[in-house]
């Protein structure tokens, strides 16, 4: 997501953004050249303030399990992805003397999730890299550059994507991530939006560089526990 601040005081936050989702990385990856990211359909954008790169393709199986397939299905979609839209966004903040960048990673890239979660985890590792390497890079140039890692959020996705994992039933997923969290509960997409919000804002200022765990305490333990269903 590309935001223009002057547009959000003018316009709303609606109608001042460019979203970029998933299917339109594809196609900026497959088919457009590199020249003309970011690009609206009808010309080039206006100032970029703000480049939020939220996307997330896993599959919840070990190395052996992965394909190739899989594997490079996401780590285009998760990092490759990222790269591009930073690397043909920065020019345009170097211009302007400055932006902000918020990438979502996730916990499993410092810890095991607890079940195997193998390209998915390794691509959110190549996330956190990413966000060290353009920080310290392009500090001088007044772009800062942030992570957020989300821990156990309770999300529609999680109902499609892990309920197998404990052990079928929705209910008993969510009450053992609940109960997995040093609050008691998971938290809410809202956490990671307030968080990332604020990594984008003037108020933020001095923050770059940073992998920002909005987890609930959740990473702070030693090892995560659940029961994988065979």
């Amino acid at each position: 997501m590309l935001f223009d601040y002057a547009k959000v005081k003018q316009r709303g936050l609606a109608k001042a953004s460019m979203p970029v989702g998933v299917q339109g990385c594809r196609d900026r990856i497959n088919h457009l050249p590199r020249a003309s990211y970011p690009r609206r359909a009808g010309g080039p954008v206006g100032r970029i303030d703000s480049l939020h790169n939220n996307v997330g393709n896993s599959e919840v199986v070990g190395i052996v399990e992965t394909s190739e397939e899989s594997w490079e299905r996401t780590l285009n979609v998760n990092l490759r992805s990222m790269f591009l839209l930073c690397k043909y966004a920065i020019p345009h903040m170097v211009k302007q003397e400055g932006g902000a960048i918020v990438n979502i990673s996730s916990i499993a890239s410092i810890r095991y999730p607890g079940f195997a979660h193998f390209a998915y985890s390794v691509s959110k590792g190549g996330v956190d890299a990413l966000t060290r390497e353009i920080a310290l890079e392009y500090a001088s140039k007044g772009i800062r550059v942030n992570a957020i890692l989300p821990g156990f959020i309770n999300t529609p996705r999680i109902a499609s994507k892990l309920t197998h994992v404990y052990g079928g039933k929705a209910d008993d997923m969510i009450k053992t991530r609940d109960s997995l969290c040093p609050t008691g509960k998971m938290g809410e997409p809202w956490d990671v939006a307030y968080a990332a919000l604020f990594l984008a804002s003037d108020e933020a200022k001095y923050i770059t560089g940073v992998t920002l765990h909005v987890d609930g305490g959740l990473s702070l333990r030693i090892g995560i526990t659940t029961k994988v269903s065979p």
